[in-house]
């Protein structure tokens, strides 16, 4: 088989909760830790840690030092220490290791959230670990102003305390007032690797602000410098804000390591590219083809052609900074197969443009379509993350109810996986998912996949559980991993 081609080498047994396997663990394998270690549920069903109040998960977050775990839920965010020998998690207790969003129920003994109208979870940390940030929004009417709400962080418990002053919002350069419009949501901060900065993805664009490393404080970049929208979506919004392609409905952020270049996954269906500022922060677009890849109709001929980024959900650049990885959760037809994929490209250092690798080396998907190599657990891809070594991709798909694993070629960016059940892990309950060759794990509906820093845990979040009574809570997969 030609290096081109995805090789399925067998790289030895996986041993996942209590599947069989070899004493010696190949590297980049997964070990669901035993009992209660190994997985947290709010009923502690499925011989999981109970914690209550869980709610249904969609953010995963560690902290810079790997003493903590942030998890995102629908009604705030939970708090927990991670043990750095075994990765184990433990919630951290009071009210400083609880956050209660404004909209969420009284009496819930977290510290609630205030002056906005809706909040989320917080999603992203200072490199520095002073500082976490969230998406929020007032209402006026019917109308809706995004703002990132901040938060003081304690890095000896991990607490989180709201700044005092009140969210940050995007302000109009002519009125000078908070800018409002009709679904105009916000969805996640982002905290560039500096520090600098912090990028605000919207329903249809993406705002930039400076951040001040001391403080934590927000200070929106002027019009052009601080915003790029969609011309369809925000045809009549009256700002100075750059014209973007590929940024409508943005569902995954990217920095590349060396600073230079963000990368915007897409609903749409496709990436864009953006160089970035050292000084400012700002981001600019690439021109012509060179500043997205796209294959839904609307980004054809504007965009470079892709393969695998149907409804694009996520997208992650490797630590040496030579590839950029995206995934994909929808499938169009059988003649059309363009998603359920891991999709993988090389980035130019010099520009941060993207070239997708071709023939099979470029994208995997569960069917083998579209010239793409046949990988199993990617139906519903929804989250992906690399190892900090470089050497491993890991996939979190929510309808294959498991995480896929790859191992990566430093030199290509290429990926490989097993024949064998170290593959991929699904939910060890039949009733969620028919029994397929992947080993068996403690699983629910994944949204997040995160690899802790010092490459020893990989950590899976579910939105819902996968006890025998198929119950709806969030619920967090624990693993250790072979290097």
């Amino acid at each position: 088989m030609s290096r081109g081609a995805l090789t399925l080498a067998l790289f030895g047994a996986l041993a996942v909760a209590t599947a069989a396997g070899s004493s010696v663990q190949p590297p980049g394998s997964l070990t669901q830790l035993a009992g209660t270690a190994g997985c947290i549920d709010y009923n502690g069903d499925d011989h999981c840690s109970a914690t209550h109040k869980l709610g249904t998960l969609g953010t995963l977050l560690l902290s810079p030092d790997g003493r903590f775990m942030y998890m995102g839920i629908d009604f705030g965010t939970l708090v927990f220490q991670r043990d750095p020998a075994t990765g184990e998690l433990k919630r951290v207790a009071g009210p400083g290791g609880c956050l209660s969003l404004p909209q969420g129920a009284s009496g819930s003994g977290c510290t609630r959230m205030s002056g906005v109208y809706y909040g989320n979870p917080i999603t992203s940390i200072s490199p520095d670990g002073t500082t976490a940030y969230a998406a929020g929004e007032l209402a006026q009417g019917a109308y809706f102003t995004p703002s990132i709400i901040g938060f003081h962080r304690d890095q000896a418990t991990g607490a989180l305390t709201q700044f005092a002053d009140p969210p940050v919002c995007i302000p109009s350069s002519q009125s000078g007032k908070c800018i409002a419009a009709k679904n105009l949501f916000g969805f996640a901060p982002f905290v560039s690797l500096d520090g600098k900065n912090v990028y605000l993805r919207l329903q249809a664009g993406i705002w930039s602000f400076e951040r001040d490393p001391s403080t934590g404080a927000l200070t929106a970049l002027p019009d052009a410098q601080g915003c790029i929208k969609d011309p369809i979506f925000l045809p009549k919004l009256n700002l100075g804000c750059a014209v973007g392609r590929a940024v409508y409905s943005p569902s995954g952020i990217a920095e590349s390591p060396d600073g230079r270049n963000v990368y915007v996954s897409s609903v749409e269906g496709g990436i864009s590219v953006f160089s970035r500022d050292s000084t400012t922060g700002a981001l600019v677009q690439l021109p012509g083809q060179e500043g997205c890849i796209g294959t839904t109709a609307i980004l054809k001929g504007s965009c470079a052609p892709g393969r695998g980024l149907e409804e694009a959900t996520d997208v992650a650049v490797s630590p040496d900074g030579r590839n950029v990885y995206a995934v994909s959760a929808r499938l169009i037809n059988a003649t059309a197969p363009l998603s359920h994929a891991l999709s993988i490209f090389r980035r130019d250092p010099a520009t941060g443009a993207l070239t997708q690798l071709p023939g099979q080396e470029g994208c995997v998907n569960d069917r083998g379509f579209s010239g793409c190599a046949t990988g199993v657990g990617l139906y519903g891809a929804w989250s992906v993350a690399l190892s900090p070594d470089g050497a491993d991709v890991y996939v979190a798909s929510q309808r294959d109810f498991g995480v896929a694993v790859f191992r990566r070629d430093p030199t290509t960016g290429a990926v490989s996986q097993s024949t064998g059940t170290d593959a991929c892990a699904v939910t060890s309950f039949t009733h969620i998912r028919p029994a397929s060759r992947c080993a068996s794990a403690r699983l629910g509906i994944p949204s997040r996949v995160v690899v802790s820093a010092d490459g020893r845990n990989v950590y899976v979040g579910s939105s819902d559980n996968s006890g025998p009574a198929g119950a709806i809570g969030g619920q967090i997969a624990i693993f250790s991993r072979a290097r």
